[in-house]
This record gives structure tokens, sequence and C-alpha cells, in this order.
């Protein structure tokens, strides 16, 4: 790796978690209903 910041790692870290919640919640609900909601 290059000379990243950690502070940096750990926000793509918090970041694919927050992706991974998001495209579970999309399929739970299903993707017209969230498209509707953030309509």
């Amino acid at each position: 790796m290059e000379a990243i910041p950690e502070i940096t790692s750990y926000e793509d870290q918090a970041v694919d978690a927050v992706v991974s919640v998001l495209n579970k919640a999309r399929e739970a609900l299903g993707e017209r209903q969230t498209l509707k909601q953030f309509a």
C-alpha cells in the first residue's frame, strides 16, 4: 500500500458497511419501494 492515512481505510470500511446494509435493505424492501421512498 502507498502512504495512505489510516483514517482513509477506516472511512472506506465504513462506506463498504453502509453500502452493504443499504443493499440488504433494498433487497428486503424491493427496489420499487426503495425508489419511491427516495424519489
